[in-house]
């Protein structure tokens, strides 16, 4: 995306092997700090490890069992990327999974060896926060 760019409101559904899903766009090319506005887009790999970027503004990453072992890039990172003060509130949707409550999904957080948040919602199912700690992370942040 370059210049003063606008993202559209996507939707992008993997299939059952490796993914790699963007919201908006792999590079950015802003013509000033925050001119490039992505959408809000809904990615889910479905099965197979999966790499996803939701881009700039608020996206909801969804998963379904059997996901794999999935890595979010950007959470609530992507409006960083075009140099915009903007607000984002991106959403993990775990649904599928039937959590009682975020109690119940929060037991399952904890960090990797690099202080990334990694969410276990089964043995074979993980998601990775690229660059969030466990501590950054909310009920809000959650579908369940």
């Amino acid at each position: 995306m370059f210049g003063n760019a606008r993202g559209g409101n996507d939707v992008l559904t993997g299939g059952s092997y490796i993914d790699m899903l963007m919201g908006d766009a792999q590079t950015y090319e802003p013509a000033a700090p925050g001119s490039i506005t992505g959408g809000r887009d809904i990615l889910n790999g479905k099965s197979g490890n999966d790499e996803m970027w939701g881009g700039p503004n608020s996206d909801i990453f969804a998963f379904d069992k059997g996901s794999g072992q999935d890595l979010i890039h950007d959470f609530n990172q992507g409006n960083n990327i075009v140099g915009s003060a903007a607000v984002e509130h991106d959403l993990i949707d775990v649904r599928d999974y039937g959590f009682a409550d975020w109690t119940a999904l929060k037991s399952l957080i904890s960090e990797d060896g690099s202080g990334n948040a990694v969410i276990h919602l089964k043995a074979s199912d993980t998601i990775t926060l690229q660059g969030v700690q466990t501590a950054d992370l909310h009920a809000t942040d959650f579908i369940v």
